[in-house]
C-alpha cells in the first residue's frame, strides 16, 4: 500500500471514528441534560399529568437517569413509584442502549485522540495551510 493511499484509507477510518463520537456524544448529552426535565416540568406540567409532586416527580427522574448511567450497578427502583415486570425489564432494554453509545463514546473519544496524533504528526494543520498562533501571543495582542 503507497503512503498516500495508507494515508486516505487512516482518514477515512479516523473520519467513521469522529461521526461515531459525535453520535455518541449527542445521545449521552441528551441523556444526562437534567435540566431538560426542569425546562419541560413547568411547560408540560410533567409531575401534575403523573398525579406527583414537583419534588416527588424530581426524585423519580434523578433514580432513573441515575440508572442509565453505564458505572451504576444494580436494579432500577424508583423512590416512589411502583414498577411492574414488564417496566422494569423494559427499562433494563433502555439501559442496554444508553449503555451501548456510553461505551461508545468512551472509546471514540480515546481513539479520536490517537488518530489526531498521528495525523498531525503526519501532516501537522499548517501544512494545509492552517496556522495556529500560541496561546500566550493571541491574549498579548
Amino acid at each position: 500500500m503507497t503512503a498516500m493511499k495508507g494515508d486516505r484509507v487512516l482518514s477515512i477510518i479516523a473520519a467513521v471514528i469522529l461521526a461515531a463520537l459525535v453520535l455518541s456524544a449527542s445521545v449521552t448529552a441528551v441523556l444526562f441534560d437534567r435540566g431538560a426535565y426542569a425546562r419541560l416540568q413547568d411547560k408540560l406540567d410533567l409531575a401534575g399529568s403523573a398525579g406527583l409532586s414537583e419534588a416527588e416527580a424530581l426524585e423519580n427522574y434523578n433514580a432513573l437517569i441515575d440508572y442509565n448511567s453505564v458505572f451504576f450497578t444494580g436494579s432500577l427502583e424508583f423512590p416512589t413509584l411502583p414498577m411492574s415486570d414488564s417496566g422494569r425489564i423494559h427499562f433494563e432494554e433502555v439501559k442496554a442502549i444508553f449503555s451501548f453509545f456510553q461505551i461508545v463514546l468512551i472509546i471514540t473519544a480515546a481513539l479520536t485522540g490517537v488518530f489526531s496524533y498521528i495525523l498531525l504528526k503526519r501532516q501537522p494543520l499548517c501544512a494545509v495551510g492552517i496556522q495556529i498562533e500560541p496561546v500566550p501571543k493571541l491574549i498579548l495582542e
